[in-house]
């Protein structure tokens, strides 16, 4: 007895919508994470940025800095530098 193509194919085809439906929602769901994730960055950036310049200027090096907060050398830099701060050149401690 061979079964009936109709009823496999439908099979499968509700098997594939019902994946598609899940992945779909898992999407929806990063999507959600990851704007709040976001949101938590964005709030935790202004602090970051004054815990940065606080260092710099109790004459933590820059290297460390990066070190401490992911950032990289010149985003730390730049940072430094809006806030009228020069970081200290490689090697060098504050006078």
């Amino acid at each position: 007895m061979t079964a009936d193509p109709l009823a496999q194919l439908g099979a499968q085809y509700r098997d594939a919508k019902d994946r598609h439906t899940r992945a779909v929602k898992a999407v929806k769901r990063a999507a959600e994470r990851r704007a709040a994730e976001a949101a938590v960055m964005d709030e935790l950036r202004e602090p970051l940025r004054r815990e940065i310049v606080a260092a710099a200027k109790a004459g933590r090096a820059p290297k460390v800095i990066c070190e401490l907060t992911g950032y990289g050398p010149e985003r730390v830099r730049q940072i430094l530098r809006a806030a009228g701060v020069e970081p200290f050149e490689r090697d060098q401690s504050p006078s």
